[in-house]
């Protein structure tokens, strides 16, 4: 089994390591993260790719700065370009990536100095991996019209139902995940069973496997009906949370795109018959 501090949602420990202790990731988070979400996503666990990939990047700029043994800020620096990235790469965006180091990964303390540097990173990977695998969005979205301002209304009203769902999610997350941690069973048992459990979930809805963006491409070519949606937000709701709460190695960004994808074109498609 993994150890115990991949094991489940690691990015707060990640960000801890960045920000608490020295910006000394360890080094074998390249090896472990990057077996642990492989077989979590392979095996059908409702997790995110892009949280292991930008802590996979991040260890590897820690171990160069490590290595060439530079500065505490400048091992920051390092990391943050690691993991923008990878970031980068997983959504073919450099700028998103930019924005992500600055606001989550350095959590604004970025100078302006440091900008290039991570823009030269994020530049960089997305040209080498638009060379290995062509230059295809991530998301095809087709073209969108306003057709009425009061369209706006509906879309306020959406994000007050996203939030809602949001802190629904993070709570039944972080509720699961310490009533399975206080189990007096060990860490592997419970995460044998929760994985059992989720893979019984995937042969109700196949669509809840990993981070289903097969399937939000459907939603956004308007092949899924509110029908079907709908459940499949539920669905990944308590998968993803009973996935990461028994300790599958993952993220949340691709459940939470996933969530917020299918309870969109929900909502559109109840508004539009009404």
């Amino acid at each position: 089994m993994f150890p115990g501090e991949v094991l489940g949602y690691g990015f707060p420990r990640f960000l801890e390591m960045l920000h608490l202790q020295g910006a000394r990731v360890k080094r074998r988070w390249m090896v472990v993260k990057t077996l642990g979400a492989a077989i979590s996503l392979g095996s059908g666990a409702a997790v995110g790719r892009e949280g292991p990939i930008a802590q996979i990047g991040g260890s590897i700029g820690s171990a160069v700065a490590l290595f060439a043994r530079l500065s505490t800020e400048q091992r920051k620096v390092l990391i943050a370009c690691g993991a923008a990235a990878g970031i980068a790469t997983t959504f073919n965006a450099p700028l998103g990536a930019l924005m992500f180091a600055q606001e989550i990964v350095l959590l604004g303390e970025m100078q302006l100095a440091n900008l290039s540097l991570i823009v030269v990173a994020t530049t960089t990977a997305v040209i080498a991996a638009r060379g290995l695998f062509g230059n295809a969005p991530v998301f095809t979205v087709p073209t969108f019209v306003v057709e009425s301002y009061w369209e706006c209304l509906s879309y306020a009203l959406l994000g007050v139902v996203l939030g809602l769902l949001a802190a629904f999610y993070t709570r039944l997350f972080h509720a699961i995940a310490g009533h399975l941690r206080r189990l007096p069973v060990p860490r592997w048992m419970v995460l044998l069973g929760g994985l059992a459990a989720v893979g019984v979930l995937d042969v109700v809805a196949p669509a809840n496997r990993s981070d289903g963006y097969d399937v939000i491409n459907q939603a956004l070519a308007g092949h899924l009906s509110w029908t079907l949606m709908a459940p499949l937000a539920a669905a990944k709701i308590v998968g993803s949370s009973l996935s990461l709460g028994c300790g599958a190695p993952g993220g949340v960004f691709g459940p939470i795109f996933f969530i917020g994808a299918m309870t969109g074109g929900s909502f559109r498609a109840v508004s539009a018959l009404l």
